[in-house]
């Protein structure tokens, strides 16, 4: 895959989403982190909590292909695996 990166802005969501680094809600209103860029099918938006985010400034290429949400949490963030049916 080719990513190009666009642009990152600090927003609040008009509605909860998903982050794309630790599989969480992110709540209606609360700040977080858009990024936008561009791959091999075109545009490209996702969205991250701050705090998962700033875990990932040293990040480069092969981290950001290679990077599962689940160890994210575990790992990255000290954060414990959901239990089988409980909403994150």
């Amino acid at each position: 895959m080719n990513w190009r990166h666009h642009e990152d802005k600090l927003v609040r969501g008009r509605k909860p989403y998903r982050c794309a680094l630790c599989g969480r809600r992110i709540r209606q209103g609360a700040q977080h982190v858009r990024r936008t860029g561009f791959d091999d099918d075109g545009p490209v938006t996702f969205r991250m909590h701050r705090v998962c985010e700033s875990k990932t400034l040293g990040w480069d290429e092969n981290d950001w292909e290679c990077f599962e949400p689940g160890e994210f949490c575990t790992e990255t963030l000290g954060l414990p695996l959901w239990k089988k049916g409980a909403k994150p």
